[in-house]
C-alpha cells in the first residue's frame, strides 16, 4: 500500500516540476531576460516538500493524513 502512495506522490511532483520548468523556459524565451530563471527557486521548496512526504510520511499527503486523523477521532467520541 505504501508503494502505491509513494508512486502517486512522485508522479504528481514530476508533473509539477515539468510544468515549472516549461513555464520558466517559456518566460525566459519570450522576455529574453535570463534573470527570470529565478522563478525556479520555488521548485526547490517543492523538492523539500517531496522529501518530507516520501521519507518522513511514507507517501501520505498532508490532507489525506488530516482526514484519517479526523475519522479516527470521530470514532473515539
Amino acid at each position: 500500500m505504501h508503494g502505491l502512495l509513494i508512486v502517486k506522490s512522485l508522479l504528481v511532483r514530476v508533473f509539477l516540476i515539468a510544468h515549472g520548468l516549461i513555464c520558466a523556459w517559456r518566460v525566459v524565451d519570450t522576455n529574453d531576460n535570463q534573470y527570470c530563471w529565478v522563478i525556479l527557486v520555488g521548485l526547490g521548496f517543492l523538492l523539500i516538500e517531496t522529501g518530507i512526504v516520501i521519507w518522513l510520511r511514507n507517501g501520505r499527503e498532508f490532507k489525506t493524513y488530516e482526514k484519517q486523523q479526523q475519522q479516527q477521532n470521530y470514532y473515539y467520541y
